[in-house]
């Protein structure tokens, strides 16, 4: 497993004290870049519509683009961009790294990076959560995290630990997230949740 401090080094770019989610990267990605930075706008168009599926009331606000090669500390990386004038502007970022069939240790580690979340950023908005994900009828899919809020997004740290029959089916991985979004963002996923 990767060290913790290596995770800190990756997921923040400047200073570790600043206060706006647009100074933190993951992957070397930060909110308010463009992906076309990262990706061609084909590559960016197909994954889009790839991924579109995933959202019952996705409005094209939006769009989710996956990538799985060339990363350091994730398994994956999940990014939502807002396409305006030619540009498709970062507004999300999920880093995850997947703990199949354990909880336990996914904990233990969401625990160690929102204590030093914590002892970083004092002045933030912290509050944990867990909930039945409503993707699962069964009602046994969990989601436990930790969210610090600041004025232009939130940072969440989050265990899923899915029920094993629906996550098999799915082939959906479980685990560790670490993920940044905008507060237009948070707005639109709520929308679409709800």
């Amino acid at each position: 497993m990767k060290t913790l401090l290596t995770l800190f080094v990756l997921l923040f770019s400047s200073s570790v004290f600043a206060e706006d989610i647009s100074d933190f990267e993951i992957e070397g990605m930060n909110i308010g870049d463009n992906l076309l930075d990262y990706m061609s706008e084909e590559e960016i168009k197909s994954e889009i519509n790839r991924t579109r599926y995933m959202y019952k009331r996705l409005t094209k606000e939006f769009g989710e683009v996956y990538i799985y090669e060339g990363l350091q500390i994730y398994d994956m990386i999940s990014l939502f961009v807002r396409s305006k004038n030619g540009k498709y502007i970062i507004h999300a970022i999920f880093g995850t790294i997947p703990y199949i069939e354990n909880i336990n240790g996914c904990l233990k580690k969401r625990n160690e990076i929102v204590a030093e979340l914590s002892k970083i950023f004092v002045n933030a908005k912290k509050e944990e959560v867990s909930y039945k994900h409503g993707i699962d009828p069964t009602g046994r899919s969990i989601n436990q995290g930790v969210y610090f809020s600041f004025k232009s997004g939130e940072i969440k740290v989050e265990c899923d630990n899915f029920e094993e029959n629906l996550r098999i089916k799915n082939d959906w991985d479980e685990g560790l997230s670490v993920a940044i979004g905008t507060n237009a963002f948070i707005k639109w996923m709520s929308n679409i949740i709800n």
